[in-house]
């Protein structure tokens, strides 16, 4: 019986010894540079509040498109289990955003298009390794957007290019299919601050507001 508990023992000192040494190179898996290509499905909600002595409207548009994503990113391995590290992206195509809305009963309804280019994103990215293969991270990201505003009728919000900043908060898993070759799965939310479009017609300021919703899939090298 002793010798049985003796050696119960020693197999659980050496099965907890394997794993701390299989633990300990997990994160390292991870660490160092990498590039990934990947296809978001982008939601957008973009939100109309104008304001003035006659009318007060208050509209939205919401459209969901795929964008192709370049993203270059760096880890590094601060214990057993977690890195840190950050990367940056770029959208390889613009997102547009299209909508109809009722004006008045002068000017009717029109179509609004919001083109939103040239977008790119600067992120931090905490990471847990789970496995020699697999990890689970945290996104906060600062992205920015250049936005132009266009209607069927060129003179209501027409032609105006505006610079937006916003900040994003998202989650993922990266997966290693061998050594140097990973998919990543993440999802992100992006809240963008407002600004104020002018209003040809009325000569007001309509204020914007842009929200985004992402889900993308991506293919990388690890160097």
């Amino acid at each position: 019986m002793k010798k049985l508990i003796a050696s119960a023992i020693l197999l659980t000192l050496i099965a907890n010894s394997a794993l701390a040494d299989s633990i300990s190179e997990n994160s390292k898996n991870f660490a160092g540079p990498a590039i990934a290509i990947g296809l978001s499905s982008v939601g957008t909600n973009s939100t109309f509040k104008s304001r003035s002595t006659t009318q007060n409207s208050d509209y939205s548009y919401g459209d969901n498109q795929f964008i192709g994503v370049v993203n270059a990113s760096y880890l590094k391995d601060i214990n057993e289990k977690w890195l840190i590290g950050g990367g940056a992206t770029y959208d390889l195509n613009p997102l547009k955003t299209k909508g109809n809305h009722f004006y008045n009963n002068t000017v009717g309804s029109f179509n609004t298009t919001i083109k939103s280019n040239k977008h790119f994103s600067i992120y931090a990215q905490p990471t847990f390794a789970l496995s020699e293969s697999t990890a689970l991270f945290f996104k906060a990201a600062y992205h920015q957007t250049r936005i132009s505003v266009k209607d069927d009728f060129n003179y209501v919000i027409n032609g105006y290019t505006k610079t937006l900043h916003g900040i994003g908060l998202g989650a993922g898993a990266m997966i290693f299919l061998n050594k140097d070759i990973f998919t990543k799965i993440e999802i992100e939310f992006v809240d963008y601050s407002k600004v104020n479009i002018h209003d040809n017609l009325t000569a007001n300021s309509v204020g914007y507001k842009l929200s985004t919703t992402s889900g993308t899939v991506s293919v990388g090298y690890r160097f």
